[in-house]
């Protein structure tokens, strides 16, 4: 099957082949899409194609500058043989446990989006950060109101994420913003540590995830820990510089106490400073089908004067329902953490 539209340059189609039935009704997996800009043709591969139960359709978009190349850097690759017919089981409850007892690839189409949090690049520590935004890159409306900007899928993946790693970190003025749960509700999985970054002792006591459920609850804190916390939370002191901890001493605080996978899940003041510091290993953006137009964005860094100055990050995008999601590798410029002694 084919589908095609008119090149802008050119009378001819832009056509992508997706697959040809054979004929015991499988589908022949290779795909490939060939899209004439100019006069140069194009080729993409893609990775893998998954139970369609789940919605899920991963492309590989690491070369997506190199527009005009006649030949693709890599040998296409084979995608996982399947049909709209097939009658896949959910595989995601199998994943957090083969994450943490196993060194088993994991079933599809988790390997593809989930892999690469199995082990660091730079050290034993495995650092994402998440964010939900719209096509715009806005997180909330102008006023303030954000929920919620992704969908059932979207909120899915952040949930798995939180499943599949030992920490989960915000800063506190999210805490005080939208008082989140910070567990594991909308799939399968294990509750995460808790951890809240709040310097300046802000944290209201009542905040939902100061709740006792078993999960650690940490509070990394640049003084005094804030006056009135239910019992059982673990107070982290750090040394501060101008009122804020460095992204750097809170992992080596959280490696020092067994955290190995680390959630930097918001707000976005965080992530942007994790991002900047050098401390993360992936970026995961989940781009809801919306356009909000003004609002406060997802990333915000300090400016550079030229685009050669930017921050390098090859990716791969993961189509979930109707919502993509933009799986940034941030390795080279990861910095040196530590290592940690366990992982939960």
């Amino acid at each position: 099957m084919t589908t095609g539209r008119p090149d802008r340059n050119s009378a001819k189609a832009r056509s992508t082949a997706i697959w040809a039935a054979e004929p015991n009704g499988a589908a022949d997996a290779t795909l490939v899409l060939s899209i004439t800009d100019g006069l140069q043709p194009r080729r993409y591969t893609f990775s893998e194609i998954v139970a369609v139960k789940t919605g899920v359709f991963t492309v590989s978009l690491t070369q997506y500058h190199d527009t005009m190349a006649t030949d693709p850097k890599e040998p296409l690759k084979r995608l996982t043989r399947g049909t709209a017919n097939e009658d896949n089981p959910d595989t995601w409850p199998e994943v957090p446990r083969m994450l943490r007892e196993s060194e088993f690839l994991f079933p599809p189409p988790w390997q593809e989006i989930f892999g690469p949090l199995c082990r660091g690049q730079v050290d034993e520590m495995v650092v994402v950060a998440q964010c939900g935004q719209s096509i715009d890159a806005r997180i909330a409306t102008a006023s303030g109101h954000s929920h919620y900007i992704n969908g059932v899928e979207g909120l899915a993946h952040l949930h798995r994420l939180r499943a599949l790693v030992d920490a989960v970190v915000v800063g506190v003025g999210t805490v005080v913003a939208d008082d989140p749960q910070l567990t594991v509700r909308r799939v399968a999985g294990p509750n995460p540590a808790r951890v809240v970054i709040d310097p300046n002792g802000r944290l209201p006591p009542s905040a939902k995830l100061l709740g006792d459920d078993g999960a650690r609850r940490l509070v990394i804190t640049g003084g005094r820990p804030p006056p009135g916390l239910p019992a059982g939370i673990e107070i982290v002191p750090l040394a501060t510089a101008d009122g804020r901890l460095a992204p750097a001493a809170v992992l080596a605080a959280l490696a020092e106490r067994g955290f190995r996978r680390i959630l930097i899940e918001g707000g976005s003041n965080t992530v942007s400073r994790f991002l900047a510091a050098g401390c993360l290993d992936r970026l995961h953006v989940m781009i809801a089908p919306m356009i909000i137009g003004a609002g406060p964005s997802s990333v915000s860094l300090a400016p550079i004067e030229r685009v050669d100055q930017a921050i390098k990050a090859p990716m791969r995008a993961h189509i979930l329902g109707d919502e993509v999601l933009l799986d940034c590798d941030l390795s080279a410029q990861r910095i040196g953490i530590g290592i940690a002694k366990k992982s939960r």
